[in-house]
């Protein structure tokens, strides 16, 4: 089986911490079944998610996020070909919005580009890198069983 890496950006819309928990919750459910495995981040105005996987499930899977209302402006910004996961223990881990050192580095790629729509491969690159730290140093609460 191909692996591969999805990586998008979307402005998001107001959701209740509820409502992102139900988001986790049928992610992990649904991706565990269809081999896919990754992480998300939601900031004040985006989402950023790493998936990775299948590439028929993946593209399956973007083809919902686009066409679900909690996403406005979706933006694919790498989809590659990869020799292991970088999320393999977990079906979707969560990274808090709080989460300081996701939140800077956003913040400043952001500042850096107009919108991430224009971040630069290496950019994107960073966020992962960053993500999957951050998702290391969390614990294991969320991996895959």
């Amino acid at each position: 089986m191909h692996l591969y890496h999805l990586v998008y950006f979307s402005k998001r819309k107001s959701i209740t911490e509820d409502e992102f928990a139900s988001i986790l919750r049928t992610s992990r459910r649904n991706n565990d079944a269809l081999g896919i495995t990754g992480a998300l981040f939601m900031s004040d105005e985006y989402f950023f998610q790493v998936l990775e996987g299948p590439r028929t499930a993946l593209s399956s899977l973007f083809g919902l996020i686009m066409n679900d209302d909690r996403h406005e402006d979706v933006v694919l910004t790498l989809f590659d070909a990869v020799d292991r996961r970088t999320f393999g223990e977990w079906s979707m881990a969560e990274l808090p919005s709080q989460d300081p050192k996701m939140q800077a580095l956003f913040e400043y790629y952001a500042s850096q580009a107009d919108g991430p729509a224009e971040l630069s491969g290496g950019a994107i690159w960073d966020m992962v890198e960053a993500m999957a730290d951050a998702v290391m140093q969390q614990g294991t609460s969320q991996k895959l069983m």
